[in-house]
């Protein structure tokens, strides 16, 4: 399982932001024969450094087979000391209603970033844990 992401930042309106990007990955599953899909993405933010909240959705596409669904994104973040913030991204898939729920703690700095948590992915329209897998993520910053 991996996955590599790009974005840019296209709107700055104080507390609210909008970016994009592209993600590329094999965390969709082989039961939708996407073991490599290239996402594109756009994500509202509304908050600032102490507690924000974060919407977004996104389709992909596989060399086997092209999206016909939506991934949509609902998660947050929440500052508990100068440089460490508890987050939280879940992901829905619309095409079962199955997901992807994380939760987990970001170390930050200037240019680097640390993450370390757990996903659950659900099957079944979330009826089902399918896995229950640790989180680690290093974000560096241009």
């Amino acid at each position: 399982m991996y996955f590599g992401l790009a974005s840019l930042q296209v709107a700055d309106y104080g507390d609210l932001k909008i970016s994009g990007g592209i993600v590329l990955t094999d965390m969709a599953g082989s039961a939708r024969n996407w073991e490599t899909a290239l996402y594109g993405f756009g994500i509202v933010s509304y908050g600032n450094d102490i507690a924000a909240i974060h919407a977004g959705f996104g389709g992909g596409y596989s060399a086997t087979r092209e999206s016909s669904s939506a991934v949509f994104m609902l998660g947050g973040e929440w500052k508990i000391a100068r440089t460490t913030k508890l987050v939280s991204e879940n992901w829905i898939i619309s095409e079962n209603g199955s997901g992807a729920y994380w939760l987990g703690v970001r170390i930050f700095g200037k240019a680097l970033i640390g993450e370390l948590g757990g996903v659950i992915v659900t099957t079944d329209s979330n009826k089902k844990i399918e896995a229950i897998v640790p989180w680690i993520g290093i974000t560096f910053i241009l």
